[in-house]
């Protein structure tokens, strides 16, 4: 959602000061800092003639003391808070669907792993002899690569936060296990140049798609046990 937008550029904010030094109370105070309403960013975009960030950051430091707000933003362009806040939130993401997943490979395996003689089906044809522990086995079997194959592109996902020109010391974000921001969890930070190479995207997009190959085939396997009338649920 917007709002949950908002509040992820609002972390890495506050991640941001922390790694480049800001003192614990300033890092505190911009972590406890009210995150703006969507509404309120767009109202100020539209009556300034802005740009989101710039209405957003106006807001967030309204309240702020000088000594404060000056480590909001330092060292960082849009870019940086907007690419890297979308690869967190596509981190997330696919952790989240690879536990999800995983759940499901059980449930699985508990409902069904059971020697019980079927037919297996092909062009809506009954074409051999099979077993349903076998099929689930089968359906099981992909779905661990897939939740494998999420994981691997979560890796491959990078922030970058070194401002328009690049960063002789960037910060070190591997070592903070306790950052919130979901950075440290990335596979990269970048630390020069002006645009995160989106291209580390593609594995990601390509492991949802074969998320939902993987479960149309779940829904497949369920529908047609349904539909003649193999096995019911209450």
């Amino acid at each position: 959602s917007r709002e949950n937008q908002l509040a992820l550029w609002a972390v890495i904010e506050a991640a941001n000061a922390a790694h480049r030094g800001a003192p614990l109370e300033v890092v505190t105070g911009i972590a406890n800092t009210d995150v703006p309403t969507p509404e309120d960013v767009d109202q100020l975009e539209m009556l300034s003639g802005g740009h989101e960030m710039v209405s957003f950051l106006t807001l967030f430091t309204a309240s702020m003391p000088d000594e404060m707000a000056c480590w909001v933003h330092r060292g960082l362009t849009t870019s940086d808070i907007v690419d890297t806040s979308v690869n967190v939130a596509l981190g997330r993401t696919a952790e989240y669907l690879a536990f999800r997943l995983s759940m499901l490979i059980q449930n699985l395996d508990d409902l069904f792993n059971v020697p019980t003689p079927r037919v297996a089906w092909t062009h809506g044809r009954p074409a051999s002899r099979t077993t349903l522990a076998r099929q689930v086995d089968i359906i099981t079997r992909r779905l661990t690569l897939v939740v494998t194959e999420l994981l691997i592109s979560k890796s491959g996902l990078s922030a970058m936060l070194s401002g328009p020109t690049g960063d002789s010391a960037p910060p070190r974000w591997e070592e903070d296990l306790n950052d919130p921001s979901g950075i440290a969890d990335l596979g990269r930070v970048y630390s020069s140049g002006q645009a995160l190479d989106r291209v580390d995207r593609m594995p990601w997009v390509s492991a949802m798609t074969t998320a939902a190959t993987a479960l149309e085939s779940v829904a497949q396997f369920l529908w047609d046990g349904i539909q003649r009338d193999e096995f019911r649920f209450e």
